[in-house]
């Protein structure tokens, strides 16, 4: 008789397979753009920190603080001014965060391979990182105090324990819905791409975003009956419009105060339409509705189904006004 192997007999057969399983689970492999995606977050947020706070003050000096301007000396009080080209500074450098972790997904194909144990504790870390940051910034937000100069001393508390509850009692909702299959399997049968769907899900986006921008739409006859919120700031926006019908150019002999080439849309508008407070709303709102729908078709990407696009398109235009 020959000699027999482990491998003849059932348990060195399973030994056998089970030590291939390991040494496959084991065996260092390319990350997915989405461990890529939580592995660099915690380093991308950390080099643009360093960015914001040790960049900010010399650009914002240096390209943004005022040269000699003073801000409507004769109606305001000079203290009631106060320009934070800083500020103005990190928050554009700030702006290249998201561009920096979609560098570090397209360049994936240069990381190095790690084994899928490696991969999932990194992710994880990066995961309970990210949800102590959160934690942190919520608490400092509820515990910030604003100037006087800003209405202060007061504090702005926007997430309260209420919807916090809320949010928390939602998301176990979800997680526990998305673990029956059944119920994905179906909600996935809901949610199929199919030419109706899309172009229904699309008249329902825009008649959704058409009526809740209806608020924003004066007329020469209706604006005096507006809110004096209305009243008080609408003559702020609508004279660089004016401006630019008028023969001015913004940052030339024109300083507006809310936009520099925003005000040409509305003065062509104006300039065809007529130079209405109902032509500038209209043109406003329009605007507005355009890039509200480019989030919805944004979403309707990211999802790949139009019924899900407007599942989040709808409570983000309702909670965004």
């Amino acid at each position: 008789m020959g000699e027999s192997s482990a491998a003849d007999w059932p348990l060195g057969a399973a030994a056998t397979n089970l030590a291939a399983e390991t040494d496959a689970a084991d065996r260092p492999r390319a990350l997915t753009p989405g461990e890529v995606a939580w592995i660099a977050l915690v380093p991308c947020a950390l080099l643009m920190l360093a960015v914001v706070v040790l960049l900010g003050p010399p650009l914002g000096n240096a390209l943004l603080a005022p040269r000699g301007l003073e801000f409507w000396p004769s109606v305001f009080d000079v203290q009631a001014i106060r320009p934070e080209p800083v500020e103005h500074a990190r928050y554009l450098l700030a702006l290249l965060g998201p561009l920096l972790l979609c560098a570090a997904i397209l360049a994936r194909r240069s990381a190095p391979r790690l084994a899928p144990r490696q991969i999932s504790g990194l992710v994880v870390a990066s995961q309970a990182l990210t949800v102590l940051a959160l934690a942190a910034f919520l608490i400092a937000q509820r515990q910030h105090v604003y100037e006087e100069i800003y209405a202060g001393p007061l504090r702005r508390i926007y997430f309260t324990a209420s919807t916090l509850i809320v949010a928390f009692v939602l998301l176990l909702l979800l997680v526990g819905a998305l673990r029956r299959q059944t119920l994905v399997d179906r909600v996935t049968g809901w949610l199929r791409e199919t030419s109706a769907r899309r172009g229904a899900c699309a008249a329902v986006a825009i008649g959704f975003t058409a009526l809740w921008l209806l608020a924003s739409v004066f007329l020469d006859s209706s604006v005096g009956r507006s809110i004096v919120a209305i009243n008080v700031t609408l003559p702020f926006s609508l004279d660089e419009g004016y401006a630019v019908l008028n023969g001015r150019t913004p940052l030339v002999d024109f300083h507006a105060q809310y936009a520099q080439l925003w005000p040409y849309v509305a003065a062509l508008a104006m300039s065809v339409f007529g130079a209405s407070i109902t032509t500038y709303t209209i043109a406003m709102a329009s605007g507005t509705a355009l890039v509200l729908l480019a989030v919805y078709a944004t979403l309707r990407r990211v999802v790949g189904s139009s019924l899900g696009a407007l599942a989040l398109y709808l409570p983000f235009v309702a909670t965004s006004f």
